[in-house]
């Protein structure tokens, strides 16, 4: 954990022992590790998943969903008058795109055929329509446990939101989402009223912040969403009563602040145009799916543990023979249990030594087991601003490089560690 390896990198030789059988299978239109099956429709693009571990498949996954957006940077809002796009233009094109011992890989290309903008009254969406290449790589890694998807849009539409859609097939009455320094529980779906919300500056959103991922479980079962750099969701109830997650990928409009549409009563800002953020030209996208046990909570942790392994990508760095040790393995810090999250490791304001911060996201007390690479003879725990709180060394100067400190449920804990001041070594 946060460290690495180091591999030689050789031609085989002639008579060496055979490479292990690797758990990657591929069809033309599926893919397939230890863990996890992928099939897409050729007709309409959708993912179906299989989780190994209990059989379960969930179908009509990855719908892309496109509507007008009459809003600002500040608040959506659909027109009156919307048209939702939902389906190709024509069948998809599914190609196996990479099979190897590591990987998997589908890519599903398609194309909507969007409004090109809304009407000059900004009622509806106009009649005439642009195409909207959507390019999607579908990805199963050799023992992974999680689907990773790298979209590419090529958007030529304005005043639109496109999101993706997973129907998770759970009836969950509320997900989990990460937040800051916590996992924040939300309900799913919203609340309506007949009359709307009369005395409200703007009306409620049903779409909800999110860092590395949301999940939706009933107890027994769950799936979550991964992401990297999605900040927006929402989670919908079904007409069967089960739960969708929409991950937003992109927000057109033309203008910082408008006064014009139903969800907002007057401005939130200068009413200024912003033609950069109709988003015009090609962007990418990386989300994943995860179906899991339990909750997220489930195995220590494993939903965020994923999200984090998915959001920060092993790197490898190629380096020519030189002088000059290496080890096989190394591990800057570790960090235990695998439900902690560690948040920063950075050095300290003022320069006297090493601020590591982590954080408790579930409802139990527990025990941090921290190891460093490297010793330390200082040792305290501070505030988030970095001012001493207590002492963790009781007044020993001897270096370590482990240390136990609890850290309560829903809690932050902040360490700072150094060398001890020669002030301190005669003390």
């Amino acid at each position: 954990p946060y460290g690495g390896r180091a591999y030689l990198i050789a031609a085989r030789q002639a008579g060496a022992a055979p490479a292990p059988e690797s758990d990657i299978r591929a069809g033309k239109d599926w893919i397939e590790n230890a863990w996890l099956r992928v099939a897409v429709d050729p007709a309409t693009g959708l993912l179906s998943l299989t989780d190994k571990a209990t059989g379960l498949t969930r179908s009509g996954l990855h719908r892309f969903e496109d509507g007008g957006d009459a809003g600002d940077l500040y608040n959506y809002c659909p027109p009156r008058e919307d048209v939702l796009i939902t389906q190709p233009a024509a069948p998809p094109e599914v190609t196996v795109s990479e099979v190897n011992a590591v990987r998997a890989a589908l890519t599903v290309r398609q194309t909507l055929m969007l409004p090109a903008r809304l009407t000059d009254d900004r009622r509806a969406r106009a009649g005439e329509t642009v195409p909207c290449a959507i390019t999607s790589t579908i990805t199963l890694e050799s023992g992974v446990r999680y689907v990773a998807i790298h979209t590419t849009v090529a958007n030529a539409a304005e005043d639109h939101r496109l999101r993706v859609v997973f129907p998770t097939g759970i009836a969950a009455e509320a997900v989990d989402a990460e937040g800051t320094f916590m996992v924040n529980r939300r309900p799913v779906g919203m609340e309506h009223r007949a009359n709307g919300w009369p005395g409200w500056a703007e009306d409620p959103s049903p779409t909800q912040p999110q860092r590395s991922f949301v999940s939706a479980s009933d107890g027994l079962h769950g799936m979550a969403i991964m992401n990297r750099g999605l900040p927006e969701y929402e989670a919908m109830m079904q007409d069967d009563g089960t739960t969708a997650l929409a991950l937003t990928l992109l927000r057109c409009v033309g203008w910082l602040s408008r006064d014009d549409f139903p969800s907002r009563r007057g401005h939130a800002g200068p009413p200024l145009p912003t033609p950069e953020a109709q988003m015009a030209g090609e962007w990418a996208f990386d989300y994943a799916i995860m179906p899991h046990a339990g909750t997220w909570q489930t195995d220590d942790a494993l939903v965020m543990r994923a999200a984090e392994s998915f959001a920060n990508p092993v790197r490898a760095l190629p380096t020519d023979l030189h002088p000059g040790t290496l080890p096989a393995a190394w591990s800057f810090i570790r960090l235990e249990p695998p439900s902690l999250r560690l948040s920063a490791v950075k050095r300290a304001e003022d320069g006297q030594g090493i601020i590591i911060r982590w954080y408790n996201p579930t409802k139990d007390d527990v025990i941090a087991e921290l190891a460093t690479a490297v010793p330390f003879g200082g040792a305290a725990l501070v505030s988030l601003n970095e001012r001493a709180t207590h002492d963790l060394t009781d007044g020993q100067a001897t270096p370590r490089q482990q240390w136990r400190v609890p850290t309560p449920a829903s809690g932050i804990i902040t360490l700072r560690l150094s060398q001890p001041s020669p002030k301190r070594l005669t003390d």
